[in-house]
């Protein structure tokens, strides 16, 4: 009898977080924000993509399609931050959250209903401008020269990255009550992650030696190769390489460098953030005051 009674329990909680996730995927299909930001990244990769071409035709170079496929990951955090925050920012300004619960629907549901909705989303503007860049990149620039094997796993990389991007504007789209405050904090966060990205790779990518103009005795100069001070070394490298591995910003950096050096710790940072937040944001949710 218990286990029937737990059976029929799972059941019907799926059965309500399916009507819950069909719901928010209806109200998102109707957001001309969606489709606005997922047409801008669609048109940042492209301009991308084109500009590049042009280049190669200008110079008579050759660059494979891999070197732009990326492009769009530059922006991507900030192109999710303006969709997602609206998107859960309206669930407080319209009263949608403490409808659902009047009508009986539980804060787990709710909160896990709106994270899913949310990686859709990520997943669905990210993996449509992948798709649409290659078609269109395929007759220009040829194709992709990386390994297939090499290809899914990035592939899977950028797929829990845009989960992990879910839950952290999901997170803070949950716990704050203004649509306004959520919209500037997530935007600031999404910016935040971006430079810290850029300033790690700056970092990581200085070169062991550099010029350097130096004074002889009888005062003739000379330009020679000296270390360079700002090479990073032994667990201060380490600890930039840790970060640029774990942090969102940092991961869409190498995806943009199409420079992955460790993609199976990416794809765990990135499952672990999603974890994090998700148990934080629950803990936290279910101790908010509704009004």
């Amino acid at each position: 009898m218990k286990a029937s009674k737990a059976i029929i329990s799972v059941c019907l909680e799926v059965k309500v977080m399916r009507k819950l996730l069909r719901s928010n995927l209806r109200r998102l299909a109707k957001s001309k924000v969606f489709w606005g930001c997922s047409f801008t990244l669609l048109a940042y990769s492209e301009l991308i993509l084109i500009s590049t071409y042009t280049d190669m035709v200008r110079y008579n170079e050759s660059l494979p399609l891999d070197s732009v496929f990326f492009a769009s990951f530059s922006i991507l955090g900030v192109i999710l931050s303006i969709v997602l925050s609206l998107f859960t920012g309206t669930e407080y300004n319209d009263g949608t959250i403490r409808n659902k619960i009047i009508i009986g629907r539980t804060r787990n549901q709710i909160y896990l209903s709106s994270f899913l909705t949310c990686a859709a989303a990520a997943i669905f503007i990210c993996f449509t401008t992948l798709f649409l860049t290659d078609i269109v990149g395929l007759p220009l620039m040829g194709q992709l020269k990386m390994p297939g094997s090499t290809l899914r796993l990035l592939l899977l990389d950028g797929l829990l990255l845009c989960t992990a991007y879910g839950a952290i504007f999901n997170l803070i789209g949950m716990l704050s009550s203004s649509k306004a405050h959520t919209a500037v904090i997530s935007i600031l966060a999404a910016f935040a992650l971006l430079f810290i990205g850029v300033w790690i790779a700056q970092a990581l990518f200085q070169p062991e030696m550099t010029e350097a103009l130096v004074t002889g005795n009888q005062g003739e100069t000379a330009i020679q190769m000296i270390d360079n001070p700002r090479y990073l070394t032994g667990v201060e490298r380490d600890i930039y390489q840790f970060f640029y591995d774990f942090l969102p910003g940092g991961q869409c950096m190498q995806f943009t460098r199409t420079e992955v050096a460790h993609p199976w710790l990416l794809a765990l940072y990135s499952a672990v953030i999603t974890l994090l937040c998700n148990i934080a944001g629950l803990f936290i949710f279910n101790r908010k005051d509704i009004k």
